[in-house]
């Protein structure tokens, strides 16, 4: 008898198992079955729907803060970054409507901000300058290059970024560091300082870049002959740029222009991976998003989603903005809100009957029903 009962619980695992994966599975939980008058209430209850458009360039906006070294040796990168201001710049003009603000500090610590900082310069540097470019490459001229031997970028950035508001709640934060020296700022390492500006971004990892130009004798290409960096590799400039994701290239380059404009695509890229924060609690499985009537799909990127809930931050997340320079890109976003029950078979947000729809800043509705676990 208990050879017979072994021999059919092996049976039942075998039926179980998926040919074609060759693992066992678990059939997805079915609805409980309840009597016909609770089945009925639950079916006929409101169901609350969310519906709002949202323009994706609202969005955040992006914050730029450049840290250049301005000691003895650097008068031929700081021209570099002049030279070529118009190549950073023309990205985002071209992009289209973007909200970008920059600021500029030295590696000195003892020195103020010298552009972007409304407390020490009387306006912030923004999207609103008539003529940006030049504007920039004064600052930089000014920068001279009689700062201090101890160049400093971690701990600098962090006390004038924390001083100003200079920093969005909203915006991605972009950091670009140019220096032919070592990182010096005393007791703080690169995963120290990285943890310190994910604080100042409200745990949002993701909305920081910290892209580095260095002069180093290996390790980017190509090599500089000057400087006192030995190697790139395994220095504090590998590690900021690591932790955060971002680009870095050579100081020497002979396509410095080339490499500042690839930095602001990078940037550029990097805010085209706009947000919607929801106001409700959604049934995930129910989110809609619509682009110029056509529905946009969700899911991975690779498998042709172009965007992603984060149940973390309860927010829509783009890969890309939907439209082009002269077209609003501008969404409509539509789900049920969760109430803790299964929503009816067949049911759909725009013929199903007995939906209520609340636009994006009504206030919902609270209905008492029975939860299944």
């Amino acid at each position: 008898m208990k050879k017979i009962f072994i021999y059919s619980f092996i049976a039942l695992l075998l039926v179980s198992c998926s040919k074609e994966n060759d693992f066992l599975y678990r059939e997805k939980p079915h609805r409980p079955t309840l009597p016909y008058p609770e089945y009925q209430a639950l079916a006929e209850r409101v169901i609350q729907v969310r519906q709002f458009d949202h323009l994706l360039r609202e969005s955040g906006g992006v914050d730029i803060l450049w840290v250049i070294d301005n000691s003895g040796s650097m008068q031929s990168y700081q021209n570099d970054v002049i030279r070529h201001t118009d190549k950073f710049m023309n990205e985002f003009t071209s992009a289209g409507r973007i909200d970008w603000r920059m600021g500029l500090i030295s590696s000195d610590e003892s020195e103020e901000p010298y552009l972007g900082f409304a407390q020490y310069n009387n306006r912030f540097f923004d999207y609103t300058d008539p003529n940006p470019v030049a504007t920039f490459q004064d600052a930089v001229n000014q920068l001279g290059t009689n700062g201090s031997y101890t160049e400093k970028f971690f701990g600098p950035s962090l006390k004038w970024m924390s001083s100003d508001q200079f920093v969005r709640p909203d915006a991605f934060l972009a950091i670009i560091m140019i220096s032919d020296e070592p990182e010096q700022t005393d007791g703080l390492s690169a995963q120290t300082y990285f943890n310190e500006l994910v604080n100042m971004k409200g745990g949002k990892s993701d909305l920081i870049k910290v892209y580095t130009a260095i002069a180093a004798k290996k390790g980017l290409q190509p090599p500089c002959s000057e400087g006192v960096i030995d190697d790139y590799v395994g220095s504090r400039w590998e590690e900021i740029k690591d932790l955060s994701g971002a680009l870095a290239f050579s100081a020497c380059s002979a396509d410095f222009g080339s490499e500042m404009a690839n930095v602001a695509q990078s940037i550029i890229a990097q805010l085209k991976a706009a947000r919607i924060l929801i106001p409700d609690q959604p049934k995930v499985e129910t989110i809609k998003v619509t682009f110029q009537g056509e529905v946009v799909p969700g899911g991975m990127k690779e498998l042709g989603g172009k965007w992603y809930f984060d149940e973390k931050f309860n927010e829509i997340v783009f890969y890309e903005i939907m439209g082009t320079n002269d077209v609003d890109e501008t969404v409509q976003v539509s789900y049920v809100i969760e109430d803790g029950l299964f929503l009816p078979e067949g049911f759909d947000m725009e013929t199903s009957q007995n939906v209520q729809v609340l636009g994006k800043n009504d206030d919902e509705n609270t209905f008492e029903g029975k939860v299944f676990n």
